[in-house]
């Protein structure tokens, strides 16, 4: 049987029941079965087309688990799917689907993600990727080799390990640790020291489970487990293009379109030594306010500097790529000792600061591409740090995030500064602020967690240690990408084709392309067959100039003037703003068949650029008409209990291939016995979304009470009940109106923010609502109460409002006016009282199907992150875990409902409870 004939053949399956699926992968089958039988107008489909793609991925091999090595055997689901995107084509030849969005859950591909990132003399590399042969770091910062590696290990008990510097980790029960811990056995004396607190100090080696067992120590419970910080990386000097005091100057507060660099006036000359000091020049400085501006040139066989040879650094600039993109370049990081210290002082002189006791040093920058790399040099020179991500304000209003590094050094060990005024400062280690402290990191928490795959190295460092990454990434869905990318790459007949793996972070875009990399390397044929070759950043295809490389927001900040054939978007949930998406979308204009494909688990932000295409690919699924975008989505239907086994096998397409009914039971049983599990549990193994930990609304009973049909002017001249919650910035202002008719309630929301807070905030739907009129915005930062105002006022021209409650917070002057314009405005505090019972309410009558709306997007998000706070007698109150996570049209609801409820005419049994004065 062919490819394209087995892809209908799982259709067709899935149609008839004969495989278990969800309605959502059973509207997907409907919809490719219907378009065989009738061709949508000016496409066909290609038969040879989809058997193409299905054989070219026999040319792959797996590259993880217990496949590895394995040509790739495509499963009934994935056949379908490759085949249904590639097998239709326009009358010109060209791929009919231009985005393809596949929802599944994690294991349902047969290669495991294997992402602990592991220093090498060369830069990162992936403990999936490193053989017997390659060289690594040990504990005293020499490198070793790897002389035996072990098998992947995919059902070992695994703990997630949290260091005090915010490194996190994943480890099996059995991975051994060198650690120095208290144990309570005094009088054995051999090898310990007597701690003041009881018990003995020891270093030993002990397994993960034993440290788990023992992380807390003494009646106060004190973090137990401390492993001393490696020696700095030895590694030889390397022939440098630019001084690496000086790069860490330019890249600190240096103009990034040239050679000029900005300085206090005090620090002019001081710095202007250090910089000469280094073999270069200094232009004449010109004054700005406190600051002095200066070009940095290069001397010319001992003379005197030119602008010319000002130019020259320019070039040397640019010859690295930093011209309007710094970065640390990767040959910087792994040079020597003394010049990774001299990078550090050059990037500290200029935007280091350290405190007034001498101690404390931190390194701020408003990019985190660079926070990061300082904290990978710190990482090779042995210091202990931390680095944090805050907000930052310019005269009052958001300019968006600052990254920080903060570590403590002694001016003898760890002269982190060349400037006298900075360095003066710093304390010798002989003195009362030693850093003793900062040569330990201390393991605050070792939790249980599901089993990830793990691989363990045997190197031939003397004590047998090598070092890791700071954390280890989950599986992710990332085979079926892979071979995507590699046949748009190699095999699609698209000369100059560009592929990108795109992601917010280095680490996630790598995910995909790292997995492209070693199946390429991993498959003769594929290389043979379409002369597919790869180097340490690209795989490529030299005879049509085509290329596959991973990018990322935190690799420079710019993804634009891309010309993208295929762009792979993996794990799209865990995209914070919509700003990659919408890049790689608008990459492909200029491509005659481009391919934007996503593949993703469920996730917890509604708000996020997923759930909108989720949204966007059910409606497809429910009938309306996009004939260039593909979607598909595995989960338990409306109704099916996630505790019942028997839904288990809709979500998950691999069922009992790569994903064992045993693993999930297991699993399953702990999340019915820790809520803390539940969660994850949905998400990550049967794709239901879910919003805040504890969230108070079924979601899925929600959704069931959409009616995108309903119409507010079809209840004209009708009683109804209004709610308004107030806000002038960054909450958002809410409106409701409430209708009953045949004992159910409708309600209709109308949401207004400023526009420049829509412009500026971290929500990336803000603007969609806004251009699909579900959010009112008014000019300026501050909502304008004017605009809500008049909306009220024009609403009761067409409805008769029996009451209008309102939240008195900020409101005064505007339900004065509207009194004055003769509306029943009642006053609703935020309290228990007030909104307890019509929470409740609510909640009943949304899981009774009694509560009816229009399902908009805004408000949907919005019960989402609700939280319900409950006291001592029961009863509930509306919060929100984290600012961001609005709830403001729910308040609004409630405030009406208090009024229903209240309501002397309604001929509710709740008329006497204490709900008429406010």
């Amino acid at each position: 049987m062919t490819f394209a004939l087995r892809g209908w053949q799982y259709a067709q399956d899935v149609v008839e029941g004969k495989v278990i699926a969800c309605v959502y992968v059973q509207q997907a089958c409907q919809r490719q079965i219907d378009d065989l039988d009738k061709p949508p107008t000016g496409y066909h489909f290609d038969a040879d087309r989809a058997e193409r793609v299905c054989k070219f991925a026999g040319l792959m091999r797996h590259i993880k688990g217990k496949w590895a090595g394995k040509p790739i055997e495509l499963e009934a689901w994935q056949i379908f799917i490759l085949t249904t995107v590639f097998g239709w084509v326009d009358d010109e030849g060209n791929r009919r689907f231009k985005t393809a969005y596949i929802e599944v859950p994690r294991k349902n591909a047969k290669a495991l993600a294997l992402d602990t990132r592991v220093p090498t003399p060369e830069g990162w590399r992936e403990i999936g990727e490193i053989v017997a042969g390659d060289v690594v770091f040990g504990a005293d910062g020499k490198p070793c080799n790897v002389v035996r590696t072990s098998e992947i290990f995919t059902q070992n008990d695994c703990y997630q390990m949290t260091f005090s510097n915010g490194q996190v980790v994943v480890a099996d029960a059995g991975h051994l640790w060198l650690t120095t811990a208290r144990v309570n056995q005094p009088g054995k004396r051999a090898g310990r020291e007597m701690s003041k607190k009881g018990g003995s100090v020891l270093e030993q080696v002990r397994t993960t489970k034993q440290i788990a067992e023992s992380v807390r120590f003494g009646s106060r419970g004190d973090v137990n487990h401390s492993l001393k910080m490696p020696a700095p990386l030895e590694l030889p000097e390397k022939n440098l293009p630019i001084d690496p005091y000086i790069l860490g100057a330019w890249l600190g507060d240096g103009h990034s379109a040239g050679s000029r660099i900005t300085c206090s006036i005090d620090d002019f000359e001081n710095t202007k030594a250090n910089i000469l000091a280094c073999g270069y020049g200094v232009l004449e400085p010109k004054k700005s306010a406190n600051a002095l501006t200066f070009g940095i040139y290069c001397f010319e066989n001992g003379e005197k500097a030119s602008i010319k040879s000002s130019k020259n650094f320019v070039s040397e600039l640019r010859s690295l790529d930093l011209i309007n993109n710094k970065h640390i370049p990767a040959e910087y990081l792994r040079g020597s000792r003394d010049q990774r210290l001299s990078l550090l002082q050059g990037l500290m002189d200029t935007d280091g600061t350290i405190s007034k006791s001498g101690l404390v040093l931190s390194f701020t920058q408003k990019g985190g591409q660079i926070v990061g790399q300082v904290c990978e040099i710190l990482a090779s020179l042995g210091v202990k740090h931390s680095s944090i991500e805050s907000p930052v304000s310019c005269n009052g209003k958001p300019c968006g995030t600052a990254f920080r590094v903060q570590f403590f050094a002694n001016r003898d060990l760890l002269p982190a500064f060349r400037l006298e005024r900075k360095l003066s400062r710093m304390l010798e280690s002989s003195g009362a602020g030693s850093c003793r402290r900062s040569a330990t990191v201390q393991i605050v928490s070792v939790d249980p967690v599901d089993p990830v795959p793990v691989k363990c190295l045997e190197v031939d460092s003397e004590d047998r240690l090598f070092l890791f990454g700071s954390s280890m990434l989950p599986t992710h869905n990332s085979t079926l990408s892979s071979v995507v990318a590699l046949y748009c790459l190699s095999a699609d007949g698209e000369a100059g084709a560009e592929i990108y793996s795109a992601a917010t972070t280095r680490d996630q875009a790598r995910i995909v392309w790292n997995d492209a990399k070693q199946m390429a390397i991993k498959s003769p044929g594929l290389r043979k067959k379409f002369g597919v070759e790869t180097t340490a950043h690209t795989v490529h295809v030299t005879s049509t100039a085509s290329l596959f490389k991973a990018l990322s927001r935190d690799q420079g900040g710019n993804l634009d003037g891309l010309n993208t054939h295929c762009a792979i978007i993996d794990e799209l949930h865990a995209h914070k703003t919509r700003d990659v998406f919408d890049v790689m979308e608008t990459s492909t204009g200029a491509r005659e068949q481009p391919l934007l494909w996503l593949i993703t688990t469920a996730g917890f932000n509604r708000a996020g650029i997923c759930y909108e295409q989720r949204a966007y690919v059910l409606k497809i699924l429910s009938g309306i008409k996009d004939e260039n975008y593909f979607g598909i989505v595995y989960t338990l239907d409306d109704g099916d209990s996630w505790e019942d086994p028997a839904s288990w096998a809709k979500a998950n397409p691999n069922w009992n291939v790569s994903v064992k009914p045993d693993d999930i039971e297991r699993k399953a049983r702990k999340a019915m016995q820790m809520s803390a599990a539940t969660n994850n549990f949905l998400t990550k193994h049967l794709n239901v979304w879910v919003n805040a930990d504890t969230a108070w609304m079924d979601m899925r009973a929600w959704e069931r009470c959409a009616d995108p049909t309903l119409d507010v002017t079809d209840f004209e001249g009708e009683n109804c009940y209004g709610g308004l919650d107030l806000a002038t910035k960054f909450d958002v202002a809410s409106r409701v109106k409430l209708f009953e008719r045949d004992g159910a309630l409708y309600c209709f929301d109308t949401h207004y923010l400023p526009e420049d807070t829509v412009e500026q905030s971290g929500n990336s739907q803000y603007q969609g609502w806004e251009m699909d009129g579900y959010l009112t915005t008014t000019p300026g930062n501050v909502t304008d109460f004017d605009v809500i105002e008049e909306d009220i006022k024009a609403d009761s021209e067409l409805y008769v409002f029996n009451e209008h409650g309102f939240d008195p917070y900020q409101a005064t002057q505007l339900s004065s006016h509207l009194l004055e314009h003769g509306l029943p405005m009642v006053q609703v505090g935020q309290t228990v009282k007030n909104l307890s019972e019509p929470m409740k309410e609510l909640e009943s009558l949304v899981m009774s199907g009694k509560f009816k709306h229009n399902g908009n997007p805004d408000l949907e998000w919005m019960i989402s992150n609700v939280v319900a706070h409950v006291d001592a007698k029961d009863n509930i109150y509306p919060r929100k875990e984290f600012p961001e996570n609005k709830i403001d049209g729910v308040v609004a609801i409630l405030i009406a409902i208090n009024r229903w409820m209240a309501n002397d005419d309604s001929g509710h049994a709740y008329a006497d409870r204490g709900f008429t004065e406010i």
